[in-house]
């Protein structure tokens, strides 16, 4: 629900560009820091996620599957997942 929610309230422009928290990356120190989504908006669905949901509501994988659909965008549009991240080298058709 809350990612079907984050889907419809942010556009694909602004999922790509950001990470729901705005941290920084884990995977590469040198990339540059993504800005966070609108915090009122993401407070907003968590809470609308929690009373739908109350018995199995977790924060931590709310925010979880948020940042993996972001992230999945991302490799949908051919996007690096970390902008300065070594890239495997494309293997050229005549080898």
């Amino acid at each position: 629900m809350g990612v079907s929610l984050v889907s419809c309230l942010f556009s694909t422009e602004e999922l790509l560009a950001s990470n729901l928290r705005g941290g920084k990356s884990k995977i590469n120190k040198n990339a540059p820091q993504k800005p966070a989504l609108n915090q009122v908006i993401i407070s907003a669905i968590q809470e609308a996620v929690k009373n739908k949901f109350p018995a199995t509501f977790k924060k931590s994988l709310f925010g979880m599957a948020i940042n993996n659909h972001i992230t999945a965008l991302r490799r949908q549009n051919n996007l690096p997942v970390e902008p300065d991240a070594p890239q495997e080298p494309l293997m050229n058709a005549e080898q």
